[in-house]
């Protein structure tokens, strides 16, 4: 059962999940708010998202005794908290097999990846939200 968001609560999560940079393997309707991207998933008729990560990649993510922890999990936490959403970790061992298996579509989701034109060829990205000359702090 979901409970209800404040909308102070409710800002939180929608800019967390904007900052995630939702990837949606073969889904040019790849969104960066979680009510679009809730929308799709529910037109599947389903809620479970596989996912990959950066096996290796601390502070940001890790997969450590087969769970994943940084600030990636947080975001996904989150998610999961506020939605109806469930996220499963697909294990690898190494960032190569993470980008394999998202090309071949056995993830469906990373939660932090920088864009490039490759993996334009593959991915689908959501906008970016927050870049490093931004400051909230002037």
């Amino acid at each position: 059962m979901m409970r209800t968001l404040s909308r102070l609560e409710f800002s939180s999560v929608l800019l967390i999940a904007l900052l995630i940079f939702i990837n949606l393997i073969n889904a040019k309707h790849a969104s960066a708010s979680v009510v679009e991207s809730q929308s799709f998933i529910n037109s599947k008729n389903r809620n479970i998202i596989h996912y990959c990560v950066d096996p290796d990649w601390l502070p940001y993510e890790a997969i450590i005794d087969g769970r994943h922890t940084g600030i990636s999990s947080d975001y996904l936490a989150l998610l999961t908290d506020y939605t109806d959403l469930t996220f499963v970790l697909v294990p690898t061992s190494s960032w190569r097999q993470s980008l394999e298996l998202l090309k071949q579509g056995a993830c469906e989701l990373t939660p932090i990846l920088n864009q490039t034109p490759k993996r334009d060829a593959y991915l689908s990205f959501s906008d970016i939200f927050l870049n490093r000359q931004m400051s909230w702090f002037h």
